[in-house]
């Protein structure tokens, strides 16, 4: 299993209380927490393959608000 946290900056002023419930929903998501610094919201995603994890990728960035994503993959 890969397990990796995906960090994601979003349009300023977009309603993250939206977006979080739709980020949820996808399956592979553990996590979605919203946070204040470099970044908006981190997920954190269990996949059995990496192109599982592209899978969650391009469904997070095909939304709107989305304006950057930047992945990390534990080795955990």
């Amino acid at each position: 299993m890969i397990t990796a946290f995906i960090f994601v900056l979003i349009n300023p002023g977009s309603k993250n209380q939206f977006l979080v419930p739709a980020i949820s929903k996808i399956k592979g998501v553990l996590e979605v927490t919203e946070v204040y610094g470099s970044y908006d919201i981190i997920v954190k995603v269990k996949v059995k393959k990496l192109s599982d994890l592209d899978t969650i990728l391009n469904q997070i960035r095909s939304r709107g608000e989305i304006i950057k994503t930047t992945t990390m993959i534990s080795n955990k």
